[in-house]
C-alpha cells in the first residue's frame, strides 16, 4: 500500500511540475502532459507492485486480479475520442479541447479506479466479462452524472 501511495503521489507531483512548465504554451498541451505523466506513473506503479507480488509468491503465480481492469478505460477512451473530436468540430480552441479531453479521461478512468479497488478487495476471482460489466455500470453512472452536471441551468 505504501508503494502504491508513494508511486501515485510521485507521479502526481511530477505531472503538476510538467503542467506548470508547459502551461504558458497552451492548456491542452499542459493538460496532456500532466495526464500522460500521472496516468503513466500510476500504471507503472501497478506493474511494479504486480511484479513484486509475483516474484515473492510461493507456489503458483500471484493472482493478477486488477490488471484486467486497466484494459477497459484505455479501450473506452480510444473508442470515444473520435466521437468527442467530431462533436467539437474543426474550429475548436485549445481550452475547449483540453476541457473535453479532461472530462473524457475522468469519465473513463475513475470507474476503473473504483472497480480496481473492488476487485482487489474481493476474495473471489473475477472473470473478464464480470469485470467489464461492473466497469461499464460505473462508467454509465459517472457519464450520466457528468452530463447532468455540465448542462446549463
Amino acid at each position: 500500500m505504501g508503494l502504491l501511495l508513494g508511486g501515485g503521489l510521485l507521479s502526481f507531483v511530477v505531472g503538476v511540475c510538467g503542467f506548470g512548465s508547459m502551461e504558458s504554451r497552451g492548456t491542452a498541451l499542459a493538460l496532456g502532459l500532466f495526464l500522460s505523466i500521472f496516468i503513466g506513473g500510476v500504471v507503472i506503479t501497478f506493474l511494479v507492485i504486480d511484479a513484486l507480488k509475483s516474484r515473492n509468491a510461493v507456489g503458483p503465480a500471484a493472482d493478477k486480479k486488477s490488471g484486467k481492469i486497466l484494459v477497459y478505460p484505455v479501450l473506452m477512451f480510444v473508442a470515444l475520442l473520435p466521437i468527442v473530436m467530431v462533436k467539437l468540430g474543426p474550429n475548436v480552441g485549445p481550452d475547449q479541447l483540453g476541457q473535453a479531453i479532461g472530462r473524457l479521461v475522468g469519465t473513463c478512468f475513475i470507474p476503473a479506479i473504483v472497480t480496481g479497488i473492488w476487485i482487489n478487495r474481493s476474495r473471489k476471482q473475477w472473470s473478464w466479462p464480470g469485470a467489464a460489466l461492473r466497469y461499464f455500470v460505473f462508467f454509465v453512472v459517472l457519464a450520466a452524472v457528468s452530463s447532468y452536471g455540465s448542462r446549463p441551468r
